[in-house]
């Protein structure tokens, strides 16, 4: 019995010993107050700069990243309707509320609660703090593996970077999951369950990130030897991961739903038409293929030689791969467009390209040259790339970038409908982000009179309701009466299924058309 004991405490010295996580657990430095407050308002002081006096903060994005507003009602719908209906029922007006995630709609939740308010601004600080917390993560995780040079030219070159100052700002979900990774790429290996917990709250976020804290997770079984750190790292993972699998099965009926449905809608290509690509198009497309393979094969060099920190390059690779490939490789490549290489896809990919090169220029070349070193050659390197990185901003502008989309339409339709509005609730058409938030924002109705017509009871029917409209007319006629609808608003624009415009046609008894404004026809219901 003492030599079964004896060869385990070996075996677990052993383990204690693996070189792999000696060489992960970096040098231990002394964290000061004032240099990381330094690092985090460098990296504040160019996002707020922006957002504040650069942009209209209600406008701002609204022409590249419609999503924010998307995002935002999911938020807002659930706070207002959702959570009364069950338990973290997730709302949503366009039937995409478990599309991305169930963490930032909940922390949106929060937020509007805490602070009495659903104005957008709140979503754009939330990625703004989620993005300057990065480039602070990015300072400690460089300065523990290699050094305090390194660690300066990557926040630096982060911190003034185009791409994640518009990223930063936007109020897009993606700042929070990498926020998250980078956290638990900071934790390991020294507190493995709660690095672990912090991947699977990324994946919780948005879709992708189920395949890079997987990735980091598979990584992990295969470069460490140490099982306690990768049991410890791998519960921490999967506790919160099956809790979230079960909540999707019972909320959607598919455990992967955020993963399956974004790979038929992308990937697959079902949200595209099967168009010819242009040969522009084609010609970056093929940029892109080729930056496909080289990280395949910077890949094989990481598992051949194993190198220190090696979840952040892990993460970096795992990122370029997944990008690259979808833009080149799936059906996701018919959205391409000229401005996709300052889109907020490449925020975590410029940001690992920018570390990897301030690792190279201020660690490594001045451990082998003392020339390098002496000239200070890194930093002009360092100063090259954030000048240069300037030019991108022509990029944003030239793309629209700060074009207020749509809301020349939305705002004085919301306003129409404001002004006829007597109570009861108002039937909103599918495209209705833009509109939700211009009635709260600007007209002050509340979310929990609005019903989308995508789930109305047309939903529920099969084939053509007109047919036989004696036999679906009562179910129709409830629906308006049980929610008690007072006003209906049709985007004639956009409407690819006209339904609740044959139904006007239909029944003009039930409504009368009272005002309109562009392709917008408003509606009062009299149904008795």
């Amino acid at each position: 019995m003492s030599m079964i004991k004896k060869k385990q405490r070996l075996h677990h010295d052993d383990d204690e010993r693996d070189e792999e996580i000696e060489k992960d657990k970096g040098k231990k430095f002394k964290i000061s107050f004032w240099v990381l407050l330094g690092v985090i308002l460098l990296a504040l002081i160019p996002r707020w700069f922006f957002l504040f006096f650069k942009t209209d903060i209600q406008t701002f994005g609204s022409f590249w990243y419609g999503d924010v507003f998307h995002h935002w009602m999911i938020g807002y719908l659930t706070k207002e309707i959702g959570l009364a209906k069950g338990f973290l029922r997730l709302w949503d007006l366009k039937g995409l509320e478990y599309y991305w995630g169930l963490l930032h709609p909940m922390i949106l939740v929060g937020l509007f609660k805490v602070t009495g308010s659903a104005d957008i601004l709140i979503a754009r600080l939330l990625s703004l703090v989620c993005g300057v917390a990065s480039i602070a993560l990015v300072w400690l995780i460089v300065q523990r593996y290699w050094n305090k040079a390194a660690a300066w030219g990557a926040v630096i070159i982060a911190s003034f970077s185009p791409i994640g100052i518009f990223t930063d700002v936007s109020g897009m979900t993606d700042p929070l999951s990498t926020v998250l990774v980078l956290g638990a790429i900071y934790l390991w290996p020294r507190k493995p369950f709660w690095a672990g917990t912090l991947l699977a709250l990324s994946a919780m976020n948005r879709a992708e990130y189920w395949f890079f804290a997987a990735g980091l997770v598979l990584v992990s079984m295969v470069v460490y030897k140490n099982w306690d750190k990768r049991i410890a790292m791998f519960l921490g993972w999967l506790w919160l991961m099956a809790l979230y699998m079960k909540y999707l099965m019972d909320k959607t009926g598919n455990a992967i739903y955020p993963v399956a449905t974004n790979f038929f809608a992308t990937a697959r290509g079902d949200w595209f038409e099967g168009k010819i690509l242009k040969p522009d198009q084609l010609f970056y497309i093929g940029i892109a293929k080729g930056m496909f393979v080289a990280t395949a094969l910077a890949t094989v060099w990481f598992f051949k030689k194993k190198p220190r920190g090696k979840w952040l390059w892990a993460f970096g690779l795992l990122n370029m791969g997944f990008v690259t490939g979808i833009l080149s490789l799936t059906a996701y490549k018919e959205s391409w467009m000229d401005r996709i290489w300052v889109d907020r896809l490449w925020n975590w990919p410029q940001m690992f390209l920018g570390i990897f090169l301030a690792v190279v220029v201020l660690w490594w070349l001045p451990r082998r040259w003392r020339w390098w070193k002496k000239l200070k050659l890194g930093w002009l390197v360092i100063g090259g790339v954030v000048v240069a990185s300037q030019l991108l901003w022509q990029v944003f502008v030239d793309n629209d970038g700060f074009l207020a989309y749509k809301w020349g339409f939305y705002r004085p339709l919301a306003k129409t409908v404001a002004d006829r509005y007597e109570g009861g609730s108002i039937l909103l058409p599918e495209r209705t982000d833009f509109l939700v938030y211009s009635l709260v924002k600007y007209n002050g109705i509340e979310g929990k009179n609005f019903i989308g017509q995508m789930f109305g009871p047309f939903f529920y029917i099969e084939g053509d309701a007109f047919a036989d409209w004696e036999e679906h007319r009562p179910t129709v006629e409830k629906f308006f009466k049980e929610n008690d609808i007072r006003l209906m608003v049709l985007d004639i624009k956009y409407d690819e299924e006209p339904v609740y415009l044959k139904l006007t046609e239909q029944e003009p008894g039930w409504f009368t058309h009272i005002d309109s404004f562009g392709e917008g026809k408003v509606y009062r219901v009299h149904i008795e």
